[in-house]
């Protein structure tokens, strides 16, 4: 459950090819052998364009992001980034500066969280891979003062949501047996090949977070989730109304349900194709 909590706040904070159309597109998935084990878990780049047909040349891609993974998935998407006119980027940073590497001083707790994983899984870290630099790298997320005030205004904490996404797991683990428990986690520390074993465990608790989305898009929805996608679609109006028209939004897995469904009731775009990139490499 602890592993669950953190595999969302990690994705949230930071912190079917072809032309039918698709009405609910999946974002993260777990990809496996024949033999049924996990090989890859794999994150979505889903094109979103006009419901209408009409042909404005617009299209938007969500580009789902987890913030540790393999080394060559951020080479790929560096080389990806390279295609669009603009790409908006989360990252909840100083008012002074929208660019990463002045520090998070609000999520510490998640950082520390976060570094052990880098290490225990032998991953690499978002903010260490991903080239920032080009003109065409948009900051569309909250700054520190924005988050936390709006936090306040909801009566929200860090420690809130995190006892909120425990509890939640709680209850999962009462209907049905967990995909991990203290058992496995002792077990895959003492495993021929740890890190591996670890990954897999770790990349079974992504594809668990549906769940803990609902949990943060209940009622009125949440700071981390609901205000900051809000804030990073009126980057992106900002940017087609600057006559942009082939944009990604590079967010976390947890932001993209709610994200693709406000593309659709906000901006009359729906999903056409998805593609598929391995972040975790769980063979080796």
């Amino acid at each position: 459950m602890f592993l669950a909590a953190y595999c969302l706040l990690s994705a949230t904070v930071f912190a079917q090819n072809g032309n039918a159309e698709l009405t609910e597109p999946d974002f993260l998935r777990l990809q496996t052998g024949a033999d049924g084990e996990p090989v890859a878990l794999q994150l979505a780049v889903v094109s979103y364009t006009p419901a209408s047909g009409a042909a404005t040349g617009l299209s938007v891609d969500l580009i789902s992001a987890v913030h540790i993974a393999d080394k060559s998935y951020y080479l790929k998407l560096n080389q990806l980034f390279e295609q669009y006119d603009a790409v908006l980027f989360e990252l909840v940073t100083s008012d002074s500066n929208n660019l990463p590497g002045t520090g998070e001083a609000g999520f510490n707790l998640l950082s520390m969280f976060q570094g052990w994983m880098k290490n225990a899984l032998g991953l690499s870290f978002q903010l260490e891979e991903v080239d920032y630099t080009p003109g065409n790298m948009v900051h569309a997320d909250m700054t520190i003062s924005e988050f936390r005030a709006s936090m306040s205004a909801r009566g929200e904490s860090m420690f809130s949501m995190f006892m909120q996404l425990w509890q939640a797991g709680m209850q999962q683990s009462l209907r049905r047996a967990p995909s991990s428990s203290d058992f496995d986690i002792f077990r895959a520390f003492f495993a021929s090949n740890r890190e591996q074993a670890l990954k897999r465990m770790a990349a079974r608790e992504f594809i668990n977070m549906e769940q803990f989305d609902a949990v943060l898009a209940a009622g009125d929805g949440s700071t981390l989730v609901t205000e900051r996608n809000k804030k990073a679609l009126q980057v992106l109006s900002d940017q087609i109304a600057a006559g942009k028209r082939k944009i990604g939004i590079f967010y976390g897995a947890a932001h993209m349900p709610d994200m693709g469904q406000r593309l659709m009731d906000d901006f009359g775009l729906v999903p056409q194709v998805t593609i598929w990139l391995d972040a975790w490499d769980l063979q080796k």
